[in-house]
């Protein structure tokens, strides 16, 4: 599991800042300025700027571009998203909850305790085709990076006895 995360501190597939959105061809954009955009396979995702919605558009087969109520500006609202194959997910502003939707074949779309509000929250995420990496919140980060240095460490220790460089 610690792994997963040190891979996903390095993962960050979302566009940020805030402006205008440009956008062609078929599927174009339904909004005319975003804070955040992620890509899925064949939707898109994008926060909203001035609102902080959810707003999702593109192929729909799984339920990956209807964000619910928690994020899509009715009950709540999103700081950072993410978008995989045929899932999407947000992390929830002012609550720090991630929340997703969509295919869940793989559990994609089922955050651990760990960041769905249950036992604390992420401040960043991103998705792959059938997975979801979330950065825990800040009081939990210091263990992890503990944890992938060690993990690190223990790795290069290995690689090292296996070709007969030290005798630890």
């Amino acid at each position: 599991m610690a792994l997963a995360v040190c891979v996903g501190l390095l993962a960050g597939s979302a566009a940020q800042g805030a402006g205008p959105v440009v956008g062609w061809g078929a599927g174009a954009a339904p909004i005319s300025a975003a804070s955040a955009l992620e890509l899925g396979d064949r939707h898109q995702c994008a926060i909203q700027a001035g609102t902080a919605a959810v707003v999702c558009w593109g192929d729909n087969s799984n339920g990956q571009a209807t964000p619910p109520a928690s994020v899509n500006g009715i009950a709540g609202t999103a700081s950072a998203i993410a978008a995989g194959l045929v899932h999407s997910c947000a992390i929830q502003a002012g609550t720090d909850t991630v929340v997703c939707w969509g295919n869940d074949s793989n559990g994609q779309a089922r955050p651990p305790p760990s960041v769905d509000g249950t036992a604390g929250g992420a401040t960043a995420i991103a998705a792959g085709e059938y997975h979801t990496l979330a950065l825990p919140e800040p009081e939990q980060v210091t263990m992890l990076l503990a944890g992938c240095l060690l993990l690190g460490v223990l790795a290069k220790q290995r690689v090292a006895r296996t070709r007969g460089l030290t005798s630890n």
